[in-house]
């Protein structure tokens, strides 16, 4: 009993501070390293109806991170959402505040995945790529200007969704550029 409720309370907590101030949101995805942590809601980059595109049924999504990170100068942010069916979408960006930082978050190897989609989107970032990971759940890889945003989709039915992932991801890089 004890157990349960302090991990009730932690949820809690974690999931409370959702607000996002327009000015400081805007100066955190600049990269500004004076800016509050806190101050991008991951959750709030898509509407639940943008969300049921790739997830049907999602529930109100669960921000995991919120700009703390063990990397220096970078700022992770990640959003998580399930459905009644045991899928989940996740959205996670890290901003990097310079170039060294960013070397330590640049994606350099795809050799791992199981197969590259090919399909890099034109105008979409400085390279951006989808694939299926081992799993079979769906990938889409955003890099731009020292941001790096990754969509996953888990869910039987995830290849069939690449379009709509894709559409997420350009609505995301658009509300982070």
């Amino acid at each position: 009993m004890k157990w349960g409720l302090i991990l009730t309370l932690t949820v809690l907590m974690t999931g409370c501070g959702n607000a996002t101030d327009t000015a400081a949101g805007n100066s955190a995805a600049a990269g500004d390293s004076n800016s509050n942590s806190d101050s991008l809601a991951p959750c709030e980059m898509l509407t639940s109806e943008q969300v049921a595109t790739v997830l049907p049924d999602p529930d109100s999504g669960f921000a995991t991170a919120r700009g703390r990170s063990l990397l220096p100068g970078v700022r992770n942010f990640q959003c998580s959402w399930s459905n009644p069916a045991n899928d989940s979408f996740y959205l996670v960006f890290e901003i990097a505040a310079d170039d060294e930082a960013f070397e330590a978050i640049k994606p350099t190897q795809r050799a791992a995945y199981v197969r590259d989609l090919g399909a890099r989107e034109p105008g979409l970032g400085e390279e951006s790529w989808i694939y299926e990971d081992r799993d079979g759940s769906l990938r889409f890889k955003i890099v731009q200007n020292r941001k790096v945003i990754d969509l996953h989709l888990e869910s039987a039915d995830a290849p069939s969704r690449e379009s709509a992932l894709i559409e997420l991801g350009r609505i995301v890089a658009e509300r982070l550029n």
